[in-house]
């Protein structure tokens, strides 16, 4: 139905947008009038949610293997840190953590698979990613994600949760008082919501923050240097963190810190 020009159905931005999104519109807007319902689109012939959100290559095991083995001796590997319950309690600690898990993503956010990842509960932080890891203009802002259930706590409306990261929410003031780091000046963040099932590392790893420090959101933000797209393969993403200067790499279960060259 549409009142006073606003089209009052629910919104969907698939995570493939782009300059043919306006295609797409004009395709949905067009099946809408002519069954006077809203379509459902779908893609490989499943319908759009959060788990076609990394649909990109995925890496074996051997060949993570060999791009660590040609990073020695720049990286060391910490046994440590194997779980996401673990790299939760790291990145609590106040770590700036790249993640290199599983498939990479399709479209253009973050979303698990190529991020860096942080605790959002000190503005500073978004100052040390912007200026020293980013190098781009302080002010940019930097993105949450989240746990489904987790939404209205922190967000307000629940029409703008969205799996792909494409859609900007109000923050609440719980949110404002715990959260600086994802927080833009304009008080609105560009949500990323987990949705249940859609990627098992990220649930448990936010599951884990929240355990550890009650607090149910981290900061994520794409894996990539100024100028450059997101990581894709391994070697890629160890000569990237390595550029920025990450406090370490969690790799499909493993993580790496970066050590200097010995004498």
């Amino acid at each position: 139905m549409v009142e006073s020009g606003v089209l009052d159905v629910p919104v969907l931005i698939p995570p493939h947008c782009g300059d043919a999104g306006l295609a797409l519109g004009a395709a949905w807007l067009a099946a809408f009038e002519t069954a006077g319902s809203s379509p459902v689109f779908t893609l490989r012939g499943k319908p759009i949610d959060g788990n076609i959100a990394r649909l990109g290559h995925r890496y074996s095991g051997e060949s993570i293997k060999r791009a660590v083995q040609q990073a020695y001796p720049f990286l060391v590997p910490d046994r440590s840190i194997q779980t996401p319950e673990a790299l939760a309690r790291e990145i609590a600690s106040g770590a700036i953590v790249a993640t290199f898990n599983g498939s990479c993503e399709f479209g253009p956010r973050a979303l698990g698979g190529r991020s860096l990842l942080a605790a959002p509960g000190r503005a500073d932080v978004r100052e040390r990613i912007n200026r020293e890891l980013k190098r781009r203009e302080p002010f940019r802002p930097l993105a949450p994600v989240l746990l489904e259930e987790n939404y209205r706590r922190y967000f307000e409306d629940s029409r703008r949760a969205d799996a792909f990261m494409l859609k900007t929410a109000m923050v609440t003031d719980e949110c404002q008082s715990l959260a600086p780091a994802i927080v833009h000046v304009d008080g609105s963040a560009r949500v990323q919501v987990n949705q249940a099932g859609t990627d098992p590392f990220m649930t448990r790893l936010l599951q884990a923050f929240e355990s550890h420090t009650g607090l149910g959101v981290l900061l994520n933000t794409s894996f990539n240097r100024r100028g450059e797209p997101m990581v894709e393969s391994p070697a890629d993403a160890i000569d990237s963190a390595r550029g920025l200067g990450v406090d370490g790499i969690y790799m499909d279960g493993h993580f790496y810190r970066f050590a200097e060259r010995p004498n």
